[in-house]
């Protein structure tokens, strides 16, 4: 398996997709990442080792069932896996394909082919103002292509970028809240506030808890944390976050280097309301990209996805096509993901947002 690969697929399925739903795999979308978004995102410069992307995703396929992560509306896994048997011998030709490929990666392979150290920042530059004198060869016709289908075509990643959702009726305020007592997050909120208690406990200087501490609730919450070799609280991701949440919550709070509970919190019964709701995933969402990463949970347990770069690598191009009207990210298996960037001017900006989850 191809940890790169497995990463731009994980990127075509979250970024590129309406749904962006990292578990689900159609075929359409077994298709789709194979024959459009690989040839498209992904550089593999000359003699580099071609690397197996079906085997790659037949991997990941397999993976998300046995981990539970596979979602449950879509199809087997041996249908997932006829899925890619059946296209898996197109792919290579697809990636040899100039007219499939990004603005980027046309320029960067145009570029290595003639010689080019494309990582060289100052040597892609000089290659960028010899290609705009008109003084580099270049596929004219496969540029065409891809600039006709950036401008006029389907973008892999248009469209809504969630799926309609049907109207629901909640049940009453009563049911709501007996249902939200039998959360196992809001026992554990519970726990850790009545642990903290009116004496409160220390923590370092920085506001987290002492690995002593740490440990101990580790164990009365049941949080999962492994605790083996680690050294600080900050590397318990599972009670770090009860801890931001029962603090956005107003559950508990540190005052003069002591976490305590809220007299508030010890009178009232917990219930989390859509407000408090949010601004326990506005929590979420903050710590998971202060790791640069996002976390997609299942009843397996996580992947994390590091999620790099928008549709078609972020680019931003002008509308001629060359590369110095380019500023782009390349994925490319040799080195960083990044291109040397060259100057921009009048440049359609192209990323789009990257968002959690669906």
């Amino acid at each position: 398996m191809d940890g790169f690969l497995a990463e731009a697929a994980l990127d075509y399925r979250h970024l590129a997709t309406a749904d962006g739903r990292l578990g689900l795999w159609e075929p359409r979308h077994v298709e789709e990442v194979l024959l459009s978004w690989l040839p498209q995102q992904v550089t593999e410069l000359p003699g580099e080792e071609r690397a197996d992307a079906p085997g790659t995703l037949r991997t990941l396929l397999r993976y998300l069932h046995a981990a539970q992560l596979a979602d449950p509306r879509g199809p087997s896994l041996q249908d997932s896996l006829a899925a890619v048997d059946r296209v898996a011998i197109q792919h290579p030709v697809a990636m040899t394909d100039r007219t499939r490929w990004g603005l980027a990666k046309f320029w960067a392979m145009t570029a290595a082919e003639q010689g080019v150290h494309i990582q060289d920042g100052a040597a892609f530059q000089r290659f960028a103002d010899r290609a705009q004198r008109g003084e580099v060869a270049y596929d004219q016709q496969a540029l065409a292509a891809i600039m006709e289908r950036r401008l006029t075509g389907r973008a892999l990643s248009d469209g809504a970028r969630a799926e309609p959702q049907l109207p629901v009726m909640l049940p009453p305020d009563d049911e709501l809240r007996r249902r939200a007592e039998a959360s196992t997050t809001v026992e554990q909120l519970r726990g850790l506030a009545e642990w903290a208690g009116q004496g409160g406990s220390p923590v370092t200087a920085t506001g987290r808890l002492r690995m002593a501490e740490a440990r101990e609730l580790v164990d009365v919450l049941g949080t999962g944390d492994r605790i083996e070799g680690v050294r600080s609280s900050a590397d318990l991701p599972r009670l770090g976050l009860l801890v931001e949440w029962a603090k956005k919550a107003r559950l508990v709070r540190v005052v003069k280097g002591r976490l305590y509970r809220l007299l508030q919190a010890a009178r009232q019964q917990i219930a989390l309301g859509p407000h408090v709701g949010a601004e326990l995933l506005e929590v979420r969402v903050r710590k998971a990209q202060g790791l640069g990463d996002r976390v997609l949970e299942g009843p397996g347990g996580h992947v994390r996805q590091e999620l790099l770069g928008g549709a078609d690598g972020g680019h931003e191009f002008c509308g001629t096509g060359h590369p110095a009207d380019s500023r782009s990210h390349t994925h490319s298996r040799a080195g960083p993901r990044a291109t040397p960037r060259a100057t921009v001017s009048r440049c359609v900006h192209m990323r789009h947002s990257v968002l959690l989850g669906a």
